[in-house]
């Protein structure tokens, strides 16, 4: 063998080694679950909630108008509020 072979040999059986070990590592590695967000049941009924927003009148603040709604089946949401980056995690 060439002296060349000798040196190039062992690179070319390293380079394709790494896919294949990423490959089964996807495969046969372990899976860690991701963890749950801690969600709250608002049960069937009405809720009254403030408007968001900023709210003048004549100039000077007020508070917000107050909004009623039904709920006509339980719903399930977050217990805390979450950014964007947290969310695109989930997502």
């Amino acid at each position: 063998m060439s002296l060349f072979i000798l040196k190039v040999l062992p690179v070319a059986l390293a380079a394709a080694a790494v896919p294949v070990g990423l490959s089964l590592q996807a495969v046969f590695g372990d899976r860690q679950p991701h963890p749950v967000a801690m969600t709250v049941v608002l049960l069937s009924g009405s809720i009254t909630y403030p408007t968001p927003g900023e709210f003048l009148k004549e100039g000077r603040p007020q508070g917000n108008p107050r909004l009623e709604r039904q709920l006509d089946r339980p719903l399930e949401i977050m217990a805390y509020q979450v950014g964007a980056a947290d969310y695109a995690d989930c997502v």
